[in-house]
């Protein structure tokens, strides 16, 4: 099983909970996926939607390395996540997502951003492509305060599985352990 995590707007394979992450699965979940990739994104510091859903699906693999892939995408990462799946060839499958801070929407969204709002998803091909979606939120995420519209309209768009762990923030700690107990269940 593989494990691909698409970072944050800025972020990069050393931060936030990335590197905890990957050494606690490797140290003590040996074995559960053999192949764990925190995606160095281009142009990090300004996720152009085009550049960043090609990454994510050049990142998913092919057939293949598709159907053993648990795909993590965090805040933007998981917009990026969403589009790449959406544009998998039919027939093709992830094992499964995880939706880490997703959105919809930003309460005070700046202009970078909202190509990420403003373009629509074609959600009935990232069901077809993810069987099994999971979503983590926080009850006090500063980008998206009504965490129960975000809940709502990720179970209604892509029938996600969603858990609301409270004071998360943005999940941006060094540690996130909540992180790392649902890929465990996906995996």
């Amino acid at each position: 099983m593989r494990m691909v995590l698409i970072p944050r707007w800025g972020g990069t394979p050393v931060d936030d909970f990335y590197p905890w992450l990957v050494q606690t699965l490797r140290a003590e979940h040996a074995g559960v996926f053999d192949e764990i990739e925190i995606v160095d994104m281009p142009e990090h510091h300004r996720p152009e939607l085009g550049l960043w859903t090609a990454a994510t699906r050049i990142a998913i693999g092919v057939a293949e390395q598709a159907e053993r892939t648990v795909i993590a995408g965090h805040s933007v990462g998981f917009q990026a996540v969403m589009r790449a799946l959406a544009e998998l060839e039919p027939g093709i499958t992830v094992a499964a997502a995880l939706g880490i801070a997703p959105w919809w929407t930003i309460d005070s969204p700046w202009p970078g951003l909202l190509p990420w709002i403003e373009t629509p998803i074609e959600l009935d091909r990232v069901r077809a492509a993810a069987p099994r979606i999971h979503a983590l939120l926080s009850d006090d995420d500063p980008y998206t305060r009504d965490h129960q519209a975000t809940a709502r309209a990720l179970v209604e768009r892509i029938g996600a599985e969603v858990r609301v762990v409270p004071g998360s923030r943005h999940f941006n700690g060094r540690e996130q352990p909540e992180v790392l107990r649902e890929l465990l269940a996906l995996a």
